[in-house]
Order: C-alpha cells, then structure tokens, then sequence
C-alpha cells in the first residue's frame, strides 16, 4: 500500500508490527462509556468518584475523597478490592482519567450467525468492513508483535484460526447486510482496497495513529465518508464494472458463456452456447435488490447536517428496535411465571428448572413456546449490547454477567433467567426488559425533537401494550414502505437504478411506526415486579413484625432436641419450613393468642391439610414459638443439605457470593483450636446462632450508591455474634480474625466439628 496514504496507516502499521500498534484503539472494537455512566451516577449527589480497576482489570469507583478505607471483593472475579487506610490492595490500580478502555483487539471467538452490532458512529456495513480489513491486516502481521495486542490472549499455534474465523464471520456479516453473495463481497472489498491506495491526503492528520478514543472516532468517521461510503453508496456501479473488467480480460480467454454471466455478451445469437443457458440468462446475473442496508448508505451520503435525523436513527437502531415488539409478550411471561413461582421456589429449584421443563409442563399455558420463542429472539438481539449496559436498581447499578450474556436461549437454559430479580441469572429478565424500554425512549425523544411535540403519552413498564409500542415487522410492514418511496430500474448493459424519496419516507415512517406511540416511565424502581424466592420469604423484617404482634419464646432444648430426632429428611424439613413460611405470613399481619397451638392455628384459622412433620412441634409449639421453630427447622435443613453433599452456595442460597469465601490456613487453624475445645452443648448454641446470623443478619442487601453505604466483608465475625450470643464465655476465644466474608466457611467448619464430637459420644 501507498506509504503516502494516512487514512490506510493503521492497517500498514499492523501488516508491519509497527511498535505503534501497542498504543492504538483498533477500529471497531467496543469501548465503555464510564464517562457517561459517572454522570449518571452523580446525578442528584455532591461529590466526587475515582475508578479504579481490580488485579484483572475490572472497573469500579471509590466516593469521598476517592482513596480507599476498607477492602470489598470484585463481583466479576473474587478480587480483594479497595484497600485500608488509603493504601490499595495488591494489583488494584487508580485510573488516571475517568475512563480505561482497553487497547488493542478484545473481541472473542467469531460466532458465526451474530447479528451485526454498529459501534459509536458506524453503520453496520462499516463496521463490518472496517472490521474485515482490519483482521485481514492482523491475520498477515507479524506474529511476535500481533500477539501482544490480543486479549485475552490466544496462542500462536491458534492465531491464524483464531483471524480466519473472523474474516468468515465478517464476509458472512456482509452478505448478510448487503444481500449479496460472497463473491461480491470480496469484489466490493477489492475497491476499498483500491480506494485506500489512490487516496491521498491535503495534509497529515495525527488522529490516523490511532491512540486516543477521541482519535479512533475521528478516523472511523473520516475512513467510512471518504473510502467506504463512496464504494457501497455506489455498490451496483461498481460490481457492473468489475463484471466487464472479469469478462474481458484476456488471460480468461473470450469464453461466450463467461461474457454471458457477466452481463457483457452483446450477441443475440450466440451459437457457442446451449440453448437451455440463454433461456435462464436472468439466472446468472446479479440483480441489487432493495434492503434496508442499500438505503442506509444511500441516506448516510445524502444527509448532511440535520437532515432526516429521525430516519436515521430509525435506520441505524433497526437491528434493535425491531426487538421493542416483543416487549409485552416478554412481560407476559414474566407476569404467568411470577405468578406460578413467586414465593413458591427456591433459588436451587429455578436453577435445575430449564426451558425443556418449561415447555414440557407448560408452565405459561398453551402459549408457553411461543413466549419462549419471543424472549429468545429479544435476547439474542440484544445479549451482546447488554455486557455493558448499565441500569439502576433500589441496590445501586446492575448490569448482566459475562457469563450469561455470551451464551443464547436453549433448552438447557435454567428458569431462573426468565424471572426478573435484581441479582443473579433474573438480571437477563430485568435489564434486558429496561434495556428495550430504554431504546424506545431514545428513539421516540430523536423523534419529539424532530416534530417538536410537547405532550407524549408516559407509561408504566407494567402497562405496556403493542398499541403503546414502536411495533414494526420488516418484511410486512417496513418494506412496503421503502418501495413505496423508491423508484427501481433495470436496462441491460447499463445496470440496476435506485432513487429513494428520503423526505417521503420518513414521513411515512413517522406515521406509520412513532405516530401516537409513548414513552415509558423508568422512575419507578424496580420498573417490573421481581421474583421473591420462598428462602427469601421469611427475613428479618417479617420476624420482627410477628414478634410486635406476638411476644415470642424460646423452646427448651429437650423440644429441640426431639424435633431435631424426628425431622431427618429433607422433604420433611422441606415442607414444614414451607407451612411454617405461609403461617408466618399471615401472623405478622393478623396476631393472635400466644399461647394458641401453632397447629390449630394452621389447620383451622388457614385450612392447610398438612401442617409440622413434627409430632412434638405439633403437641407442643405454640404461636409465641413461631420464631424459634422456623429458626430451627430452617437449621436443621442447612444440616441435611451439608451432609447430602451440597454445595455452600446451594445452602446459602440468600447470601451474595461476598460471605462465601474460603478461610486463609493460618486463620483457619485458630478456628479449629477454638471449636474444638467448645463443648458440644456450646458448639451447638454457637451453631445455631450463627446460622441465624447468616439467614437474618448478612442477606440484607443495601444500595452500594448509598453516601452511608458500608462494605461489612471485612468487619469481625466476633462482632456479628457478640449481640446474638448471651453467653459471654462462649465467645471468649473466638478469633477476631475471622470476618463476615467467611462465615459460611466457617459455619461448615464448626458443623464437621459437631459430627466428630456427636461421633465420639
């Protein structure tokens, strides 16, 4: 390539391993707005936020004077974060500015069949270009410095798969964006190409190289309006010409038939030929058909300025607007499952549950598939916009993990992703619901803007239906009004002709798809209902409300101990945990005697046929030990869980993935020496209250933007169970080296401890 041609350095510069290439935002690769996203997160609040990144790279921010006071782990990777006295912790980093976007090529392995996703101001064909020549530079650069840019990394034995897959996927892309074959794919990129070593610059431009965000922008708008707009823009001139070029080289020979193809064959009557061929003359040549891709580029070289801003943005989010028509039905679902599920599952359950299950069972009625189908369909759209899309909940800001955001809708896919929540798998239920509601907001503020509309209708996510929504099919409804608005033309040996009416398209597309259509009010949060897991039916607040209502008692331990005897299977504990849930429910609420039967109250106040599987809580349990029982069956099911072999989390299912850490060996030691040498009358008491510690105290979330949020990770176990435990001795050597990150470690710890000493007696 011509070394006069700037707008083409950061290809030569890969091609060569360049020493530059260390420092360039490549072209296309996705960025993080945490500019924006600090704005958001500052609105409504004097302050000041620093980001800092994790041991692996993972952002978050620090308020106050924005240096460190206590240590946290990262929620993507388990990182220690933070820091202690304003010293950060090991590997965590200060930002400098308020923005890291990574450098280099980040994308994964190609998927084959991805629906193109436009970056900042790129159209889908020019990212998709720009992304083919830059893994075809890549693919033929030096493997020694290519690799260096890689992340995460791949090894050099898989580099040369690794960009051909890419270059598949994006020629792939292509086709499907242009509606064309790949061999016209390949014709089209030879005149980029060709447009990059013919242009030549009026003077040098530093933003070629490439190595601020702000440069990487600037050279992606300046190579697609003065290299790519003028190729696609003229698609069919273009492949026309090449056809002649193919068909009269003579290295080819003046074979009739090839001249045929091409559409250069100006003898009618051709003798070399079979007849059979020229009667299907129109089956071997190109004819550019019209696709939404064809006019974007057509609108993107006619409109400058504020010119048909509406239709432009309708065009450019078509990829994802057409995802907004399943919103009621994806509301529908959630609705029908919430209404089967909520307080009736646990988190356990809606993980084994899948979509298989769904659709054997029909959990959403005889529209079950079809629900399914329409969430899928929304979620393969939009799944790759939501690694980094962030929305607010009454915790503080979500977004959807990794994890479930690369991986699409199948029949292995577990419940739990289609009942909205706020944490967890429902995250892709509930953001990816304020995520469409968030576009068709976008798309009709452009659109108010534009008309100067002073009234919209506002509504409720919970209200949504399709006459409120931008509902458009792109064959039924959308095309029409493209070739409505188009006049299309054909004469051989001068090639296909479109013009388009811009100005009245847009109208018509006004009309007919943003015309008496509402926003959405995302105030309310959470914006939809969420799911409530039965484990996270009975909390601490729901036991204080009944001990209001009720004064509560303890149960003696002989009770206990019987009860503990005769609940020894898990769907015993099972069930009366879930009876004693729904007893609890109505007691905070209506009250009653204390010392009225516990069992008479469920059998007769509630009509529930069963009631305890427990014939010493049912003779001796009255409503004033509603408390003490539900704390001790719930007890007793942690126990039978452990021994079946389950895992923490499973056990534990209430509590965030921040109490489930390991305790270090050194710490872990004291522990051992301190329980051991309890009793088993002590370990016991100091059991059973911090198991009580562990489902009341730590699965209280609060919001992490609160000013008086506070990280307790790091505070002392001791302190948690010092104003539980009335004995003071029993806490005596308890090690205060042990934090609330590890209780549930060290609650399975003192638990294995209790069997070896039940063992020995």
């Amino acid at each position: 390539m011509d070394q006069g041609s700037e707008i083409a350095g950061p290809f030569i510069a890969l091609m060569k391993g360049d020493s530059i290439i260390t420092g360039m935002f490549l072209p296309t690769m996705p960025e993080d707005n945490w500019e924006e996203i600090r704005d958001v997160l500052l609105a409504g609040k004097d302050g000041n936020l620093v980001v800092y990144a994790c041991p692996n790279g993972h952002r978050y921010t620090i308020g106050e004077c924005g240096r460190p006071t206590e240590t946290s782990i990262c929620p993507e990777c388990q990182a220690e974060i933070g820091g202690v006295d304003h010293d950060s912790a090991e590997g965590n980093v200060r930002l400098t500015g308020q923005d890291s976007t990574q450098k280099g090529h980040i994308l994964q392995k190609a998927v084959q069949g991805g629906s193109p996703r436009p970056e900042r101001d790129l159209m889908p064909v020019q990212c998709a270009a720009i992304k083919l020549i830059l893994h075809m530079a890549m693919f033929l650069g030096p493997v020694d410095s290519i690799k260096d840019i890689i992340h995460p990394n791949v090894e050099e034995s898989e580099m040369s798969g690794f960009f051909m897959d890419h270059i598949n996927a994006n020629i792939e892309e292509l086709q499907t964006i242009l509606k064309c074959n790949a061999e016209d794919v390949v014709l089209l990129m030879h005149c980029v190409v060709n447009g990059m070593m013919l242009h030549r610059e009026t003077k040098t431009e530093t933003y070629c190289r490439l190595q601020t965000k702000g440069d990487r922008k600037q050279w992606e708008n300046a190579f697609s309006a003065e290299i790519l707009n003028g190729v696609f823009g003229n698609r069919d001139q273009h492949l026309k010409t090449l056809s002649h070029v193919i068909a009269s080289d003579e290295r080819l020979g003046t074979d009739p038939l090839k001249k045929l193809i091409y559409e250069v064959d100006n003898t009618e009557n051709a003798t070399d030929i079979p007849n059979n061929i020229l009667e299907m003359r129109s089956a071997w040549c190109y004819r550019s058909p019209i696709t939404l891709e064809h006019i974007r580029v057509q609108l993107d070289t006619a409109a400058t300025n504020n010119r048909h801003t509406t239709l432009k943005h309708f065009l450019k989010e078509d990829y994802i607007l057409k995802a907004v028509r399943c919103l009621p039905n994806i509301l529908r679902l959630q609705r029908i499952l919430l209404q089967r599920f909520r307080k009736r599952l646990d988190k356990a359950d809606a993980k084994k549950l899948t979509v298989k299950h769904m659709k054997d069972d029909m959990h959403a009625g005889p529209h079950t598939t079809h629900l399914i189908e329409e969430f899928a369909n929304a979620w393969d759209i939009t799944r790759k916009n939501l690694e980094h899309y962030v929305c607010r909940t009454q915790f503080g800001f979500v977004r959807v993990p990794n994890e479930f955001s690369r991986t699409p809708i199948h029949d292995g896919t577990p419940l739990a992703v289609f009942l909205p929540a706020t944490d967890g798998p429902g995250l892709c239920s509930y953001v990816m619901t304020h995520f469409l509601c968030h576009k068709q907001n976008e798309m009709m503020n452009v659109y108010i803007e534009s008309e100067r509309h002073s009234e919209i209708q506002k509504i409720a996510p919970m209200d949504i239906a399709a006459a409120h929504l931008i509902s458009y099919d792109e064959d039924n409804d959308l095309m029409p009004l493209v070739l409505a608005n188009c006049h299309y033309a054909f004469e051989v040996g001068v090639g296909t002709q479109i013009e388009y009416d811009l100005v009245g398209l847009e109208r018509q597309v006004m009309d007919r798809c943003l015309f008496s259509k509402s926003l959405i009010d995302l105030k309310k949060i959470p914006m939809v209902d969420v799911m409530i897991y039965r484990t996270e039916l009975t909390n601490k607040a729901v036991l204080e409300r009944i001990a209001q209502t009720i004064p509560q008692a303890k149960l003696s331990s002989a009770i206990k101990t019987q009860i503990y005897d005769e609940l020894r299977y898990l769907p015993d504990v099972c069930t009366s945990l879930q009876n004693l849930d729904i007893a609890i429910s109505f007691l905070q609420i209506t009250g009653g005697d204390s010392d009225k039967s516990l069992k008479t109250f469920m059998e007769e106040s509630l009509q529930m046929g069963s009631t305890l599987l427990s014939q010493t809580a049912c003779k001796s349990c009255e409503l004033q030990h509603a408390q003490a029982l539900w704390l001790l069956v719930s007890f007793q099911k942690s126990k039978i869980q452990i021994d079946s072999g389950q895992t923490n989390e499973e056990t534990f299912e209430t509590l965030p993935k921040e109490f489930l850490c390991d305790i270090p060996e050194d710490i872990g030691k004291k522990f051992l020496t301190y329980v051991r040498d309890l009793s088993s009358e002590k370990l016991l008491n100091m059991l059973e209250k911090l198991h009580e510690f562990l489902i009341l105290q730590l699965p209280v979330r609060e919001n992490t933007d609160d000013e008086d949020y506070v990280n307790n990770t790091e505070y002392s176990l001791f302190d948690g169970l010092d104003s539980l435990i009335e004995d003071e001795f029993l806490l005596a050597s308890f090690p205060k080296e042990v934090m609330f990150k590890h209780s549930v470690h060290a609650w399975v710890m003192a638990y294995e401890e209790l069997k070896v000493k039940t063992a020995r007696k």
